[in-house]
């Protein structure tokens, strides 16, 4: 079970990397949620983090139509951090995002 685990988590990243790589970044929002989603079943929260950080990136470079879901994904790191009892990392997220 461990190593198909490891394997679908090694798909997810690497279908992110065929997306951006592709630059249809547009294209890859419903992927970067998928592997979201898997990261935090699984409880692997610096991968959780790493993917936001990334979905923040392109939603920012997509224009504004996307600015909501840049705001969430920053919502979602300082929520990783208050599950995860880091409240000096979540309040240190939330004041960097809103400078």
């Amino acid at each position: 079970m461990a190593n198909q685990t490891e394997l679908a988590l090694q798909y997810y990243n690497e279908c992110v990397d065929l997306y951006d790589a592709d630059d249809k970044q547009q294209f890859a929002s419903d992927m970067y949620k998928q592997a979201l989603n898997y990261f935090i079943k699984l409880k692997r929260w610096d991968n959780a983090i790493t993917l936001l950080e990334k979905m923040i990136e392109v939603y920012s470079s997509l224009g504004s139509s996307y600015i909501s879901e840049a705001w969430k994904s920053h919502l979602s790191i300082v929520i990783i951090h208050l599950a995860q009892n880091d409240y000096v990392a979540a309040d240190k997220y939330y004041q960097s995002a809103l400078s």
